[in-house]
């Protein structure tokens, strides 16, 4: 193990007390809609970035719809599998992907 720039640091058996990592790096369901009263120490701390995606276009051509878009990952993983729905959900269909090189 290598760091530059430390003189000490410590491996700790739980993350740190301090009010990022027990109050802000937390991420939880719809379902909850207020913060108020809202147990933190159920949720584990955000260590990466969960996968972000969005769609950006879509277009019908002939009886193909068109859906273009992005998906992303923290820790420099690739998006393996996209699954797309158009009846809320009922039936999936995988996307094809386009997959952009990556310098990690």
């Amino acid at each position: 193990l290598a760091v530059r720039g430390f003189s000490h640091f410590f491996l700790q058996p739980q993350e740190i007390q301090s009010f990022w990592q027990q109050k802000d790096y937390k991420s939880f369901g719809p379902e909850v809609q207020t913060f108020d009263g809202v147990d933190y120490s159920r949720a584990p701390a955000i260590q990466e970035c969960p996968v972000q995606s969005a769609i950006c276009e879509h277009e019908v051509e002939d009886s193909t719809i068109v859906i273009k878009g992005y998906a992303y990952s923290g820790g420099c993983r690739g998006i393996v599998r996209v699954d797309v729905s158009i009846d809320d959900g009922k039936i999936w269909h995988a996307a094809t992907l386009k997959q952009v090189p990556q310098d990690c």
